[in-house]
């Protein structure tokens, strides 16, 4: 078709780049290698001024001797940042990407009924960037994180921080019930709302919510955080205990400090 000649797409195939540094903790010689992608979208090419959208990814996905611990660690991987069920890394980048040309694209006739208006409309240039980085934590854990900045027009951008907390040995992921005795959330969430009154400089649950803070939801035991080596650390992105405006929330712990609740 003769409408897809209004599209300009440049894409730099995925490719496999130098493993990362195997880093303190690393008892299983891991390697884990970046996967690329990236394109640039323009919207009408029929104006040198019209708006672009970027797409730039960097995954890193597990490479070991043990297939099924590493199928383990890249599918949660996959179904975490694409909620994919496929396990097939690139497959699953070429289909998210595939959505995001066409996506983009149906917002053409919008542009083309606004462009005697703004030809470089900004509302239409969109972005999105995915990073992700490796550390190892308490007993080896692998801490993977991943971080997401989205644009698509709206009155700001979106950044997220996603955290995934992997068994050295099995490769499966750690959640709360792992790590805490059964019935441990009353005891935490009052601990979190302890650490978020100090971290703001609050005095009470009614000064917590003067200040922003948990103002629509209640606070809670998430499942996004990190087993670093010494402490616990629990993010809450905008939006899941506080405004945008207030950015990510960190609250963090020694093992001590929730020696009561650890298994």
């Amino acid at each position: 078709m003769k409408k897809c000649a209004l599209l300009t797409i440049i894409i730099a195939s995925i490719l496999t780049a130098c493993n990362t540094t195997p880093g303190s903790g690393n008892r299983n010689n891991d390697k884990f290698i970046e996967n690329n992608r990236s394109c640039t979208l323009q919207l009408d090419t029929a104006s040198n001024n019209s708006p672009k959208y970027e797409c730039n990814i960097s995954i890193k996905a597990i490479e070991s001797d043990n297939k099924e611990r590493m199928d383990k660690i890249n599918n949660s991987i996959i179904a975490t940042i694409f909620g994919s069920e496929n396990g097939d890394l690139a497959a699953t980048v070429d289909t998210f990407m595939a959505n995001i040309r066409s996506d983009y694209y149906d917002l053409l006739p919008e542009y083309l009924n606004e462009k005697h208006i703004n030809e470089n409309a900004p509302w239409f240039n969109f972005s999105y960037d995915l990073k992700t980085n490796v550390e190892y934590g308490r007993n080896g854990t692998i801490i993977y994180e991943i971080y997401n900045y989205t644009y698509n027009g709206g009155a700001h951008p979106h950044t997220m921080y996603t955290y995934i907390n992997f068994n050295p040995e099995s490769g499966n992921e750690i959640y709360l019930t792992d790590i805490f005795k059964e019935g441990y959330e009353e005891y935490l969430c009052n601990r979190l709302t302890d650490a978020l009154a100090d971290k703001i400089g609050a005095t009470s649950r009614k000064d917590i919510k003067e200040k922003g803070y948990l103002t629509f939801n209640d606070i809670y035991p998430t499942e996004n955080f990190m087993m670093k080596k010494d402490s616990i650390l629990f993010f809450y992105n905008a939006y899941d205990i506080a405004p945008y405006c207030m950015g990510t929330t960190t609250l963090g712990f020694t093992y001590d400090e929730l020696s009561e609740i650890m298994k």
